[in-house]
């Protein structure tokens, strides 16, 4: 009986949704819609003028709009003034209820591209955006200025110097500072720096110059404002740092400050410093003029330092059309992993050639736009500029874009592990670019794609699956990179192949084979959890996490083969075997618990933890086996 009145609803439930998907909103705003007509998709096989005849709602079909579907657009034949909004609503939803309609909708006119054109005036003159697709980032994901943790992102544009007052644009401010008073007050080593850093006297005082002015507003000047130009982001804070200087230890001193403010706001939980992901620099030195990294060691190590605590440099090369792997350049030639180096390319996805633009597959990272590009210059006013000075900002903002659209359990992961996390958004932005035939051989990646770049950022899901009677197949090297978690289920590795994969988040491995000399490379900035995998003939499986790494239910490692394991936080070990002359390695900041292990015919176990060592149950080594305990 309780089947029955269960299955009497349901039936009830399913008819009321039914009716409810044929026509289920009653529109009233004609604006939206063409008020004469409809779209109304019938059952197939019915004939529409018959239908239209036959209906009584006074309709006649107008034109066959998909005829696989039996789609066809109606008009009315009455004219507006002889039926209310009201009529023709209940006419809408006689028709929905008719047995021959499969439903029926208003025909509406309020459908847009899916991008966001600013409104600002001179908008018109900036070919850059559409190029990379940043109207569409703006519509899809953010417009900038703020992660979903609350920090106000900053990119630091070191450079010749600014216009503070340009009405189009949102310097960013030290309101721990008190300006002009003469004293550090917010303790950070630098008396008066409310408006930024002066490298080139030591003071907080930031003179107008033209070059900074035009670097900045195409990393952040404001956008949709009904003014000037649209930056790459609309409401990003600029950190001005004059020091592109020719005199390298005020290079130097404008980086360190960019170094303390952020490692400041590490420190602080963000109560003071600033969250500067990006620094911009549009200077350097040619090789011409002795510009050889060898001879720079400081330079480059800043970059390092800078990645240390969470900051991606954006470094332009020489405009000149050199081959930067040849002959060398700082700083784009620095061989720093938190650098990236930039050329210069024009509106027809070339080089550019005129003045020239540096390039090279082992130093030059990315193409961006840098020719004829419009942006604010002093005293509120714009101007076109062209150089590699002009493609650098728009990697630096693409940067900024980024964090912008994170989910709020990234950012705080960044916060936790910054300088991995650095590195991993440079993959993604890199990942992201276009590949163009015309940079093969110049570039190591392509030209930047914004759309591609802050798509990657918002860190959905990775999941690489195959079935039990079908897995999925890895048999040439494959790189995987992720700010979200990463799912693999029967998944084989084989042939000498490496897959490797890295994410922000979590990877999750069930039902994996890696054999015949191959490879395998986790690497998590959450946790890590195996279940049901076999590594064998020589194969080897290398497990790095900055949380908790987890393994259980029956995993081999077999025939000669390698498991290492690496955790920042536990390593909880449950059903390994470890035989035929294998290794497992197995170290951990925090513990180490063993149970349901077997190391058997000359294979090793290694177990090393800064906490414990824990072996519960069920644990054997034997057949001239090693178990060796360490910390």
């Amino acid at each position: 009986m309780k089947k029955t009145f269960f299955i009497v609803i349901a039936v009830l439930f399913t008819h009321s949704m039914q009716a409810q998907n044929r026509f289920s909103y009653v529109e009233r705003d004609t604006a939206f819609f063409v008020e004469k007509e409809l779209i109304i998709r019938l059952e197939p096989g019915v004939d529409a003028k018959e239908f239209a005849a036959n209906s009584q709602q006074k309709i006649v079909p107008k034109r066959l709009l998909a005829e696989s579907w039996n789609t066809w657009l109606f008009e009315f034949t009455d004219s507006k003034e002889q039926r209310s909004m009201e009529e023709r609503n209940v006419r809408m939803s006689n028709l929905a209820s008719n047995a021959n309609v499969r439903h029926v909708q208003n025909s509406h006119t309020n459908i847009t591209l899916r991008s966001l054109i600013p409104n600002d005036t001179h908008y018109n003159l900036q070919w850059a955006p559409a190029k990379i697709g940043l109207p569409e980032v703006w519509d899809e994901f953010t417009t900038g200025g703020v992660t979903a943790d609350g920090d106000e992102i900053v990119v630091a544009v070191i450079d010749d110097g600014f216009d503070l007052n340009h009405t189009d644009m949102n310097f960013w401010k030290n309101i721990h500072e008190i300006p002009n008073n003469g004293i550090d007050d917010d303790n950070n080593g630098y008396i008066d720096d409310y408006d930024g850093w002066n490298a080139y006297n030591q003071t907080g005082t930031i003179y107008v110059n033209y070059h900074g002015t035009h670097v900045a507003g195409i990393v952040g000047a404001i956008g949709n404002n009904k003014k000037g130009v649209s930056g790459v982001n609309w409401n990003v804070g600029i950190l001005p740092v004059a020091g592109s200087s020719g005199y390298e230890p005020t290079v130097v001193e404008a980086y360190h400050y960019v170094y303390k403010m952020r490692k400041l706001y590490n420190e602080t939980n963000g109560q003071k410093g600033a969250f500067i992901v990006a620094t911009n620099s549009s200077f350097g030195v040619d090789w011409d003029y002795g510009g050889i990294p060898a001879n720079y060691p400081e330079w480059c190590a800043m970059y390092d330092d800078l990645g240390s605590v969470g900051i991606l440099s954006c470094a332009a090369t020489a405009n000149a059309n050199w081959n930067i792997d040849q002959v060398g350049d700082v700083p784009t030639a620095c061989s720093s992993p938190f650098l990236i180096s930039v050329t210069n390319t024009t509106s027809a996805d070339v080089k550019n050639t005129v003045p020239g633009a540096g390039y090279g597959v082992n130093t030059i990272d990315i193409g961006a736009p840098g020719t004829n590009i419009y942006s604010t210059i002093p005293y509120s006013t714009y101007g076109y500029d062209t150089g590699t000075s002009m493609a650098t900002p728009h990697v630096a903002g693409v940067i900024a874009l980024m964090y912008a659209a994170m989910p709020q359990s990234i950012i705080q992961t960044y916060k936790r592990v910054p300088a991995n996390f650095a590195l991993l958004v440079k993959q993604l932005l890199l990942d992201g670019a276009d590949r163009i035939l015309s940079l093969n051989g110049l570039v190591a990646s392509g030209r930047l794609n914004a759309y591609n770049a802050v798509n990657a950022a918002t860190c959905s899901t990775i999941n690489l699956t195959g079935t039990i009677s079908a897995p999925h197949l890895v048999n040439s090297n494959k790189s995987i990179v992720s700010c979200g978690d990463i799912n693999v289920q029967h998944v084989v590795v084989a042939n000498g192949t490496t897959l490797t994969m890295k994410t922000a988040g979590n990877i999750d491995i069930q039902d994996m084979v890696v054999y015949n000399n191959s490879s395998l490379i986790l690497e998590a900035a959450g946790n890590i959890d195996i279940q049901g995998v076999e590594i064998t003939d020589g194969s080897t499986m290398t497990s790095d996490a900055d949380g908790d790494i987890n393994v259980r239910d029956v995993l081999y490692v077999d025939y000669y083969s390698e498991l290492i394991l690496k955790a920042a936080g536990d390593i909880d070990i449950q059903g390994v075997e470890v035989f035929y002359g294998s290794t497992m390695d197995s170290y951990a900041d925090g513990d180490i618990n063993v149970r349901e292990v077997y190391v058997i015919n000359n294979s090793k176990l290694i177990l090393k933890a800064a906490g414990n060592v824990t072996i519960e149950r069920d644990f054997e080594v034997e057949l001239g086996s090693e178990l060796e305990i360490q910390k």
